[in-house]
């Protein structure tokens, strides 16, 4: 049985086949503190292995380079679906003898070879039961499923310091919120396992579970086989009609068989505790997580549902909307788990990991190397050099040093891929770089096109003048409207400058600071629309609006960033009183488009997709 750990600080990392979800606690004279989280989509959802272990190393890298994890320690979780799990009964002997006992017990119970297999156990049986023997839990997961995540870790140049499966890592969560002195089960419907299973925390520590047939991705491909759509389609179509935003009806014969499910792991855990009661359930996946999903359970189990909160018993600063936030929590419930077991603080405190990885963990914790120590200082200044975050705010260089860095990471672009299966953390740093920028630059590109836009026009000899710009996100209509003085000559041109902007070395301007902190990189495509205003000469007759006519079309060409590009109907002539007693006729427009920001992504874009300039306008 593993001692507990003891570390300051950790991450713990939930690995699912729908994303990567991570938390980081730090244990302190005031309690534990949530410091940071990330949840990282997998790129590949489909049912391929070999594609989904892929997708797992990419997330896992891309969360290294994105939250600066190089030799971080990390508690990683193991699908509970793919573990051996089973409570045995050992004869009356001393703490002593558990271990050797437990040698035998796991030879007999575990139906592998142990050469195949990572295994751990934990004493169940209250105080009392101990003249009549021991009950104990026993944990096993074979190495095959083990091995390609610590490959993974070890290349985003993680230290891991713990595995546990994730069913385990969630009751240690739960039972340090909530404390409960009677029996809970937890239906957690996974993309590709699902389970049920029912902790008795009554001095016992018994942990029951039993597969469920019911899985996400058995709702996803029924949906797809009865409306005829791509998986991924279907995928869509199943998270809308979850959210009360779609079709429920397609979803209603599966769902009721997994209340079915349910009700009968509930028949059967009755049998297994002796009468005691399950007190409620909590309900995890992201099908249950919808009130939808809930209340098609809710109306057969009979029994109070729950779903998991923002944490109450660790202290935290929100960074962003509240409402995200709390939706982000009701994901980290596993991350949550693994992270107090990596303080000290789980109540289950067994750890997959391999024992030489452990003993080389605990050598590395007591050792203390000068060689080490400078090759460490050398690794951080290498990887502080390519990520401005640290190395641009330690260093006392000017926008001169930085244009440096920046060449630098363009013209070693191809260098850096080469060296990437040694050092892809430290890539993938260098890459952030560019990807800095990834959707803040749309509005960026869309000020540009108006600006070329109207260049073209002035070239052909008519003339315009443009007055404001308003933008504001399409699906939050009480958002703020970003409102920009459109003549004014912006700075933000490439990479370079959005660069020191993250470095602090250049300061941009009030409008500019607008536009860089509304248009932050989003987990999903955003769509926001705008409104051009501005003034043009009134035309003869039917030609009349023929100027604004020509630019409208000319920012609605093909590979614009622009779409649904028109003239607001609202139009009105107005006098202008020019120099010398002339007046001039002229329209006072406003022309309405949308644009999309991409979401931010495992593989961001490369330096070479830095912004064009933006073309100086003529007066």
């Amino acid at each position: 049985m593993a001692n507990p750990m003891n570390y300051k600080e950790i991450w713990g990392i939930d690995i699912g086949y729908s994303c990567i979800r991570a938390v980081k606690l730090v244990s302190g004279k005031e309690g534990i503190r949530l410091v940071d989280y990330d949840i990282r989509e997998l790129s590949y959802k489909g049912k391929d292995s070999e594609k989904i272990l892929e997708s797992i190393k990419k997330a896992l890298v891309g969360l290294a380079g994105r939250k600066s994890l190089l030799g971080e320690n990390v508690f990683i979780s193991v699908p509970g679906a793919q573990s051996f799990q089973r409570i045995v009964r050992i004869p009356p002997c001393p703490l002593s003898k558990v271990r050797e006992l437990m040698q035998y017990e796991a030879t007999q119970q575990i139906p592998f070879d142990l050469k195949e297999v990572i295994w751990d156990y934990k004493l169940i049986s209250a105080d009392k039961d101990v003249s009549k023997g021991r009950s104990v839990l026993l944990f096993a997961v074979k190495k095959q499923v083990l091995k390609p995540l610590l490959d993974f870790c070890e290349s985003a140049m993680m230290r891991v310091v713990g595995v546990q499966l994730s069913h385990v890592a969630l009751l240690n969560f739960l039972i340090r919120e909530h404390d409960p002195d009677k029996p809970f089960g937890i239906l957690d419907i996974g993309a590709k396992h699902s389970e049920f299973l029912v902790c008795d925390t009554g001095g016992t520590d018994e942990v029951l579970m039993r597969p469920v047939n019911v899985t996400g991705n058995l709702l996803t491909e029924t949906l797809a086989s009865r409306s005829r759509k791509s998986f991924l389609e279907a995928e869509t179509a199943k998270i809308e009609a979850f959210s009360g935003d779609g079709e429920t009806e397609v979803l209603e014969g599966v769902m009721s068989n997994l209340a079915t499910e349910a009700t009968r792991s509930l028949g059967y855990f009755r049998s297994q505790l002796k009468g005691r009661e399950i007190e409620k359930i909590f309900l995890t996946g992201r099908g249950v997580g919808f009130e939808v999903g809930r209340e098609f359970l809710k109306k057969r189990l009979n029994k109070p549902l729950k779903i998991i909160e923002a944490p109450n018993q660790l202290s935290y600063k929100l960074k962003g909307a509240p409402e995200v936030f709390f939706d982000d929590c009701r994901q980290l419930g596993v991350s949550f788990g693994l992270a107090l077991q990596g303080l000290g603080k789980g109540r289950f405190q067994t750890n997959l990991l391999p024992l030489a990885i452990q003993f080389d963990n605990v050598l590395a914790r007591k050792r203390v190397s000068v060689g080490i120590a400078l090759g460490l200082m050398w690794i951080a200044m290498l990887v502080s050099f390519f990520y401005t975050d640290s190395a641009l705010q330690t260093a006392n260089a000017q926008n001169k040093q930085l244009k440096a860095v920046v060449q630098e990471v363009d013209d070693a672009w191809q260098t850096y891929q080469d060296i990437s299966d040694k050092i892809e953390p430290v890539v993938m740093k260098a890459r952030n770089l560019a990807s800095f920028g990834h959707g803040r630059e749309q509005p960026l590109r869309a000020i540009n096109e108006f600006y070329s836009a109207l260049n073209r026009l002035r070239a052909s000899g008519e003339k315009m003048w443009l007055s404001s710009l308003k933008f504001e996100k399409k699906a939050d209509e009480a958002m703020q409207e970003i409102v920009i003085d459109i003549p004014q000559k912006y700075a933000i041109s490439n990479y370079s400058m959005l660069i020191g902007w993250k470095s602090t070395i250049s300061a941009p301007n009030d409008e500019e600071k607008m536009i860089f902190r509304k248009f932050e990189p989003y987990r999903v495509p955003m769509l926001f629309r705008g409104t051009l205003s501005g003034i043009a000469p009134m035309g003869e007759g039917a030609n009349k609006l023929n100027t604004i006519e020509r630019y409208v079309a000319l920012l609605s060409e093909e590979g614009s960033v622009l779409s649904k590009v028109m003239l607001d109907t609202n139009w009105k002539p107005v006098d202008k009183q020019l120099p010398y007693g002339t007046t001039l006729t002229v329209i006072d427009f406003d022309i309405h488009f949308e644009f999309r920001t991409p979401p931010y992504i495992d593989e961001p874009q490369t330096p070479e997709d830095s912004l064009p300039p933006i073309p100086e306008v003529s007066p």
